[in-house]
């Protein structure tokens, strides 16, 4: 054994041996060790949460994409999870507190690990090697990429970093796609059109792989049905810096349809005629096969609303097949045709603002008369109210109608047009005074777009005739005026007092003659819940120009004399998991032609407050109409403020959603929370313009152009969801956050009576 003769050499030996272990152990965590100072997991003993993962070196690629390839992720605890883990540390730190809240508590906190995540050394060497093929599919050939794993004092949390060297980047020297010398000059053409990557580009495999699939798809839809190809090729030079690249197609012969049959599974339903069926295919006999096109056909069938399953696909069984045609089988599994409704209902008219309940009868048939038309009679009666804290029915209506649609009627190039009206005869009270009856019967033609890259895809063209009397006019205004202001009832009752002039005088056929149109777009991923996408829609309505040379006979032309423009758009964010950020803006005017002598209904006029509009307000009881401006002028009668609408509706909401999930240590009460959420959210808007009009023909209350920016009202609440298969149940809580139309005190903090002003709504489906 080695004996040393100079302990001072010794002592030195043994310092460095020592500072060698010591630089070991703290360098060891990329090799599965760890750091003393690092901090330790307050949820798993001997585990190291990441707090945070950082990029270093990325010069091109940007830190929020690399962030998708990897399989580690940072620990990032929900809003519960906090509150919980908050709870958890407190009661822990009081020993008197039960044992059983820390037992709960502890519980919550393990339903919620899997937003902890821990450092594991295998996944992050993975991790690396993923990034550094992901570098050298951007044509970094030469990258390389190691990490480290450390804590940071100044946030108190461990980071994760990925260092990344790049090194240069190659270009393209050559780039061949063989195979394609054969197929018909136009066709090349098309597929080449759009391809990205070229010669002397840098490399890069996903824009590569993209011209590829280009490529393929283009052949596909030209008749090319057996296209094939090979994974490129790249041969690298590493002394140049440069990639040769090499992609082999393998086409074989140009098909054209032979014939086309439909095999059905009616499931004894009645059968959808084969005519119908193939005007609503994009293919047809004698085409150049175009995948493309099969699959629209296929979105197209289903579209009618008849079929569970539709599917295209090549078939020999009734047409033989040749080397350059083939034959198509087209299959229909059918679902049930006919329903019928009995029982009661509850909504929110989005137009109207009201919360409606009542009892409905209704029969349904999807394919009554052999080519997807529906036929719909129902009989329904409603009770309408301002809302779940206003359920006293302050309107009630009967109506008796039916609902009658033609899916397609015929196309123009790629767009499918089709058809449908609804007879309807109302009869209702409006507030304690007027009722109404009503005929109506819109026409309409609504059509969809089959283009994939439009925004708005779906229209609507609208002719609506409607016969609308007032029944106790006389009796009505009578009775109002033992109630209030004559002035102001004369006012208020302006619009209605023109209808039943005009009706005693003309005994008209139609009291209003409307032309509607509007467009949509829609890629909301659930039309009841969604979680990202957005909705769009811009419509117009006004008096019917195609009826203006019956100006001299005013029983077809009608009374309304109106133009409203909408303007819609909701968005959605999926933020995470369980939370979702929607945001709504909604924009409406209406210009009113002749107010001295015309008419504009009320279910056409707009309306602020309620469960779909700015909630801290009730149901149509939100407008522009500042005290410090009107003071006593203001009418107080009720049905002034339900049945006199708005020339000009702002509306805007941001809200967020947050669905509980599935929390295992409740045990049994698991699945019935499973589907339970919350939602914050603030709401803006207001309606101007109130449309109550003086003898002389103009508005009595008029806002000038600022006060559409002043007069703005703002809500703030909370609310409690509940997923059904039809949409959310929902409880909303709301409060004015500010109201213009105070004299004072128009921030909620300048108030003492806060919760007097506390609105609860209740509804079916979220407000937007």
């Amino acid at each position: 054994m080695y004996k040393c003769n100079y302990s001072k050499y010794c002592f030195s030996l043994i310092i460095i041996v020592m500072m060698i272990l010591f630089s070991f152990q703290n360098l060891a965590i990329a090799q599965g060790k760890v750091y003393k100072s690092l901090y330790k997991s307050k949820s798993k003993i001997d585990s190291y949460e990441i707090g945070k993962i950082v990029f270093k070196g990325n010069s091109i690629i940007e830190s929020d994409e690399l962030m998708k390839i990897l399989t580690l992720r940072a620990t990032q605890r929900s809003l519960p999870h906090r509150l919980a883990q908050y709870y958890y540390d407190n009661l822990n730190i009081n020993n008197s507190a039960p044992d059983y809240y820390k037992k709960q508590f502890e519980n919550v906190l393990k339903s919620m690990s899997e937003e902890i995540k821990y450092f594991d050394d295998l996944k992050a060497k993975n991790d690396a090697n993923t990034l550094s093929l992901f570098f050298s599919q951007q044509g970094f050939h030469d990258v390389e990429v190691n990490y480290s794993f450390e804590a940071d004092s100044l946030i108190r949390t461990n980071v994760l970093t990925f260092n990344i060297i790049e090194k240069k980047q190659y270009k393209i020297k050559s780039l061949i796609y063989a195979g394609l010398d054969s197929i018909e000059y136009e066709v090349k053409v098309k597929a080449f059109e759009k391809v990205n990557l070229k010669k002397d580009d840098m490399f890069n495999e996903y824009t590569l792989m993209n011209d590829v699939a280009y490529i393929y798809m283009i052949l596909r839809d030209n008749g090319y049905f057996y296209t094939q190809y090979e994974t490129p090729s790249v041969y690298v030079d590493t002394l140049n810096f440069a990639d040769s690249v090499t992609v082999s197609f393998f086409t074989g012969k140009r098909q054209r349809i032979n014939e086309i049959s439909f095999v059905d599974s009616t499931k004894g339903q009645k059968l959808i005629t084969n005519d119908m069926k193939l005007t609503l295919l994009e293919m047809h006999k004698g085409d150049w096969f175009n995948a493309s096109k099969m699959k629209q056909s296929e979105a197209n069938l289903m579209n009618m609303g008849t079929f569970d399953i539709t599917k295209i696909d090549t078939s020999s069984a009734f047409f033989a097949k040749s080397d350059t045609s083939l034959s198509f089988t087209v299959f229909n599994q059918y679902k049930k045709q006919q329903e019928y409704g009995v029982g009661l209902f509850l909504n929110t008219t989005p137009s109207t603002k009201f919360f409606n309940y009542g009892f409905e009868l209704s029969y349904l048939h999807k394919n009554f008369g052999g080519i997807g038309q529906e036929f719909n009679p129902f009989a329904r009666v409603l009770f309408k109210s301002g809302g779940f804290t206003n359920l006293a029915p302050i309107d009630y209506e009967y109506q008796f109608g039916v609902n009658f649609s033609q899916p397609l009627i015929f196309t123009i190039d790629k767009a499918f047009v089709g058809a449908g009206t609804q007879f309807l005869f109302s009869y209702q009270t409006m507030d304690r005074y007027l009722k109404m009856s009503t005929i109506s019967l819109p026409i309409r033609f609504p059509f969809r777009i089959a283009v994939q890259q439009t925004y708005f895809r779906q229209g609507n063209i609208e002719f609506t005739f409607e016969r609308q009397i007032p029944a106790n006019y006389n009796e009505a205004v009578n009775e109002a005026y033992k109630n209030g202001d004559s002035i102001r009832i004369n006012e208020i009752f302006h619009t209605y007092k023109n209808l039943d002039v005009f009706v005693k005088s003309t005994n008209p056929i139609l009291t209003s003659n409307i032309l509607g149109a509007s467009i949509l777009g829609d890629t909301r991923d659930n039309p009841f819940s969604p979680t990202q996408g957005y909705f769009s829609g811009i419509s117009i309505d006004a008096t019917n120009p195609l009826f203006s040379f019956l100006n001299n006979d005013q029983r077809f032309s009608g009374l309304s004399k109106y133009f409203r423009l909408q303007l819609t758009h909701y968005s959605f964010d999926k933020l995470s998991s369980k939370s979702v950020l929607a945001i709504k803006a909604r924009l409406g005017t209406i210009y009113w032609y002749d107010k001295n002598t015309s008419y504009v209904s009320s279910d056409r006029q707009f309306f602020a407050g309620g469960a779909n509009s700015v909630r801290g307000w009730s149901s149509r009881r939100l407008r522009y109409l500042p005290l410090s401006k009107y003071g006593n002028n203001l009418p107080t009668e009720s049905f002034a403020y339900d049945y006199v609408g708005n020339g000009t509706l702002i509306e805007s909401s941001f809200e967020y959603r947050y669905k509980l999930g599935r929390i295992n240590a409740l045990g049994s009460l698991s699945d019935a929370l499973e589907n339970a959420g919350f939602v914050a959210f603030v709401d803006i808007g207001n309606t101007f313009q109130w449309m109550i009009v003086d003898s002389k023909g103009d508005y009595v209350y008029k806002n000038e152009w600022y006060e559409y920016i002043t007069g703005l009202a703002v809500a703030t609440g909370v609310g409690i969801r509940y997923e059904t298969p039809v949409g959310p149940v929902r409880f909303d809580f709301a409060l004015p956050f500010y109201d213009p139309n105070l004299p004072t005190a128009k921030l909620i903090f300048g108030r003492t009576d806060i919760m007097n002003n506390l609105q609860i709504h209740f509804a079916l489906g979220h407000s937007f």
